[in-house]
């Protein structure tokens, strides 16, 4: 060996050290930007690779560089392994998920459980950073009150959005929902609950569906409810349900959750009788151009305004609607006067306007 080799080597190595660091910097820059923009593993392990690369390969190619091509791969290579072993080493120690890709287990592992799972009473579905764990997985309700309210909690780091919630099934007229979810909107970690009710009726069986930004479905709760009449005793006073309107009405271009233009109408329901009622009251309306909408008013002994929605088609401007708003439709609930649940509104609609506004309407 020459005198000078020694010297060569120490050049290369002196040569190396600046592009190294930088490539363990591009490296981790790499991964860091991909997990901000919640991309897969793979793209991470790429956005790694691209980091690590880039400085020792712009090193090498320059004219006067002291670093060969084959140092600057070495490099390169060397700063996504330390990137990829910084990363996993510590999120396998502490339980956390994965950044990278990790090796598959051999054929004769055990399967891992299903990104979709239903244990121990409790729903979770993930896709990537978005998760929903949804408890219990079933309800039943004896009375107005289920035995349990629903609780959902948002488990990834991407934002959870729930959307409308619903019910299906053979007794799903009966069953309503209050609480603080329904289109919220939940970081990793938050919990939001819902409250179930049923009116009476005959018993059955229905579905609670929580829509959210997940692609998988909606997360689906299995309700059952028995049958139950409202008790009442004789001679006991009983409620008086009336509407009223402000009246007020309102149009919102594309505020429904499906995207759909929405009327409403502000209607206060009044319990006029001597008897308390404390559970939620159905309502439906009826157009005789067709709109029609329906749910439920929650309200004490007192009286409270409820924003009864129905969704607009393009046709549905320019006209006048005449409105039939019904509470108790199905005469569920025992009261003093039966005759006077009904009230009538006209609305008239302007064009189709650009914003929200408020309409024309009265009593008739």
């Amino acid at each position: 060996m020459s005198a000078q080799e020694p010297g060569k080597v120490q050049q290369q190595a002196e040569a190396a050290l600046a592009p190294t660091l930088l490539a363990v910097v591009g490296s981790v820059a790499g991964t860091l930007v991909t997990v901000a923009l919640d991309k897969s593993p793979t793209v991470k392990l790429i956005g790694a690779a691209l980091g690590a690369a880039i400085p020792p390969l712009i090193a090498a190619a320059g004219r006067f560089s002291r670093l060969r091509l084959a140092g600057g791969v070495v490099v390169a290579v060397l700063a996504l392994l330390l990137t990829y072993v910084g990363f996993t080493v510590p999120e396998a120690a502490l339980g956390l998920p994965a950044t990278f890709p990790v090796p598959t287990p051999n054929p004769t592992d055990p399967p891992k459980p299903s990104p979709t799972r239903e244990t121990a009473g409790t729903i979770g579905k993930c896709e990537g950073q978005l998760c929903i764990e949804v408890h219990p997985a079933q309800v039943h309700c004896s009375s107005a009150q289920c035995d349990s309210a629903v609780e959902v909690t948002s488990g990834g780091k991407t934002r959870l959005r729930i959307g409308d919630i619903e019910f299906t099934g053979d007794i799903a007229e009966r069953f309503a929902q209050t609480g603080n979810c329904e289109h919220e909107v939940l970081i990793e970690g938050e919990k939001c609950s819902i409250t179930i009710h049923v009116e009476p009726g005959p018993g059955g069986a229905a579905q609670m569906r929580i829509h959210q930004n997940l692609k998988a479905p909606a997360s689906v709760v299995s309700l059952e409810a028995d049958t139950w009449t409202t008790p009442t005793t004789p001679g006991a006073p009983l409620p008086d349900f009336t509407l009223s309107a402000v009246p007020r009405c309102s149009v919102v271009p594309g505020g429904q959750i499906s995207g759909a233009d929405g009327l409403t109408l502000f209607v206060t329901v009044r319990n006029k009788g001597e008897g308390d009622y404390d559970h939620l009251v159905p309502f439906n309306l009826l157009s005789d151009t067709g709109l029609s909408g329906g749910g439920h008013s929650a309200f004490g002994s007192g009286s409270g305004s409820t924003g009864m929605q129905v969704d607009l088609a393009p046709d549905d401007y320019g006209m006048v609607h005449l409105f039939t708003v019904t509470v108790d439709p199905n005469d569920e609930i025992a009261e003093e006067n039966e005759s006077n649940n009904v009230l009538r509104l006209r609305v008239s609609l302007p064009n189709r306007p650009k914003q929200a506004r408020d309409v024309a309407c009265s009593l008739t």
